[in-house]
């Protein structure tokens, strides 16, 4: 196991049991905690928010989620190209765009309901950290 995957694993290890809450530990916290663990920078400290209308009106500003966390990263990467811990956008039937990361060809999304694995066929855009 290399530096970087003992940084995702201990990241994922901690907030696995963290209870889903808005601007502190939801869909984009997750993924920009990730993107601390990696980097030692999280991305989405800038972003002050403590309810899913306030988090939703942060990304309408932006035009969509992906536009505000390319705000941040940069460009979007090819999906081939993620590694382990990368941030994801992911399209889910009924709900739409969330955040996650890749972790060995799955996103992994923080939910209210937990975190959960989706298949990589519904990532939809990421960025490589």
């Amino acid at each position: 196991m290399n530096a970087r995957q003992a940084k995702i694993r201990r990241f994922i290890l901690d907030a696995a049991n963290d209870q889903f809450e808005y601007g502190k530990l939801d869909c984009v916290q997750f993924a920009m905690r990730s993107v601390e663990a990696i980097t030692g920078h999280n991305p989405a400290k800038k972003f002050n928010y403590q309810t899913e209308c306030q988090a939703q009106s942060i990304i309408q500003s932006f035009g969509s989620m992906t536009a505000m966390v390319s705000s941040e990263l940069g460009e979007t990467s090819e999906i081939s190209k993620l590694k382990d811990g990368d941030p994801v956008v992911v399209l889910l039937p009924n709900v739409g765009e969330v955040m996650g990361i890749f972790i060995k060809g799955l996103a992994m999304v923080k939910t209210d309901l937990g975190t959960i694995n989706v298949p990589a066929s519904r990532i939809s855009t990421g960025w490589c950290v």
